[in-house]
């Protein structure tokens, strides 16, 4: 029957499904257009009333939250899913079986951003070190450079928010948290390797600087 292919009639028809919102996202983004739906918008301004929150500046700081990193619709989304669950509980308003079932699915949201999370800090790492191979202490480089490791900073710090949140929201045990513990461990080496790295370039770069501008005196 041709008649039931015109999508789901009733109560379904406002519950996006997740390729639709990512799709919605992505054209979101490349607009520059609301990357909130107005049913995501109404539902969040509904939960903000419940826990005396001012809707209208919770939802712009969303926003931007969500537009933190948009290489990746699924960040995007999930950044939005994980306040919506947060305003859920602090309204009260998930009824204790669901509660379980979602905080199950929270925490495997979680581990899957958290692997997307190390990764996103890998590729930023290996573009900062790349930087740092370029030659010459050039002020050209010196920009990659900086941007490179700002970068790298930046996602440092999203994970390592993410991590401290994992840790509340997820109930993890003992070993989810030792696990945790040694990727953290893992990352924190290697990011301040990366900064000694930046730092000893830097001053590299300095040195080179005050050399020129002596030179160009003379």
């Amino acid at each position: 029957n041709m008649a039931d292919q015109d999508g789901p009639q009733g109560t379904g028809a406002s519950v996006e499904s997740k390729e639709d919102m990512l799709k919605r996202i992505e054209t979101a983004i490349r607009d520059g257009s609301d990357v909130l739906s107005p049913e995501q918008i109404e539902a969040v301004t509904v939960l903000c009333i419940k826990v005396t929150v001012d809707p209208e500046p919770y939802l712009n700081t969303l926003r931007d939250r969500m537009l933190e990193d948009v290489t990746n619709p699924q960040l995007v989304a999930d950044v939005y899913l994980r306040e919506l669950l947060t305003l859920q509980q602090r309204a009260g308003s998930l009824p204790g079986s669901t509660e379980s079932a979602v905080a199950t699915r929270a925490s495997g949201d979680f581990m899957g951003e958290l692997g997307e999370g190390v990764e996103a800090l890998r590729r930023a790492i290996d573009e900062a070190q790349s930087a740092m191979g370029l030659r010459g202490h050039t002020v050209e480089n010196e920009a990659k450079v900086r941007r490179a490791c700002e970068t790298t900073d930046r996602r440092w710090n999203r994970l390592t928010e993410l991590i401290a949140r994992l840790k509340e929201a997820a109930g993890l045990d003992v070993r989810g948290q030792a696990d945790l513990d040694k990727r953290v461990e893992v990352m924190s080496g290697e990011i301040a390797l990366t900064r000694e790295s930046r730092d000893k370039w830097m001053s590299r770069y300095t040195a080179g600087e005050r050399t020129r501008r002596l030179a160009s005196h003379l």
